[in-house]
């Protein structure tokens, strides 16, 4: 196993970042990352200055990506510490009209759960920020976008596949944020924030890719579409996976349209960023396709 500490990261996904190091394809990696606050929340609860958006460690070169490839980011593990935070603030997030001012907490992880004020909660590790750099302008790791980024989306953790399309030589990949548990929309601007490790398996698919960022896990497939508003990664989301199904099947497009009503699911990964993200997945054992 390749490991790669968290000494080094970026705050954004750029073309222009130099790589700080290279990854091999088909070999298993080991990834460290730094909570969102940059360890500037302690375990006593104490609260250091704010340092930026997310770190991601990063970026590295991918050996042999190439623009107009896949990347595909196989998650295999995410190692947890023995603390998660959480904090909110008056005035951010999706709950701000009833959350009074500062309010950092230091919760326990032990045993597959947390416990948040005498309530134990199951865990359930994901990546919040992972990503490639994106062709154009630089976009900072609080933002998400067809280059994956801050998409916040719970189905990216231990069995998921990312397909995130590749724009530049080498990809310059990175990810963080990791979450030892968030529920869908992470209303109040975080999940249980924790430091961490990851644990994955890197490939390409030469030469092919999806305009926007699509998740595999246990069977089922979903596009993540990321947009100013909420009705506009919705549209996006839903004719992104229409095209997705339409190209992978002989099915015409009233009857794909049919099975996105009955069978495919469309749900918010986040309402809280300067981009909100909305998926929409393919339940699982419908249809037998591959990406």
């Amino acid at each position: 196993m390749l490991e790669f500490d968290a000494g080094r990261f970026a705050r954004e996904f750029s073309k222009e970042l130099a790589p700080r190091d290279t990854l091999p394809l088909g070999q298993v990696l080991r990834i460290h990352t730094r909570d969102c606050y940059t360890g500037q929340i302690k375990a006593d609860g104490s609260v250091g200055p704010s340092l930026g958006p997310n770190p991601a460690t990063g970026p590295f070169f991918v050996e042999g990506a190439r623009p107009g490839d896949t990347l595909v980011v196989e998650v295999l593990d995410i190692g947890l510490p023995a603390y998660g935070i959480m904090r909110v603030r008056e005035g951010l997030g999706a709950m701000q009209e009833v959350i009074q001012g500062h309010d950092a907490r230091v919760l326990p992880i032990q045993g597959g759960k947390t416990c948040l004020n005498g309530v134990w909660l199951p865990l359930a590790p994901m990546i919040g920020v992972i990503g490639v750099a994106p062709g154009g302008s630089a976009v900072d790791n609080d933002t998400p976008g067809r280059h994956g980024g801050n998409m916040d989306d719970r189905r990216i953790g231990p069995g998921a596949r990312v397909y995130l399309p590749v724009a530049v030589e080498g990809a310059l990949f990175g990810l963080g944020d990791l979450h030892a548990q968030m529920g869908d929309g992470e209303v109040a601007i975080c999940g249980l924030e924790v430091a961490g490790y990851v644990d994955l398996r890197l490939s390409l698919l030469h030469g092919r890719q999806e305009e926007w960022p699509v998740v595999e896990r246990d069977g089922s497939f979903s596009i993540n579409c990321s947009a100013k508003t909420l009705d506009e990664a919705a549209r996006l989301a839903r004719y992104g996976l229409h095209r997705f199904l339409q190209s992978r099947t002989k099915l015409d497009a009233n009857t794909v349209a049919m099975l996105q009503s009955l069978v495919c699911d469309l749900s918010v990964c986040q309402l809280v960023d300067p981009l909100v993200t909305v998926r929409m997945a393919l339940r699982s054992g419908v249809l037998d396709i591959a990406f």
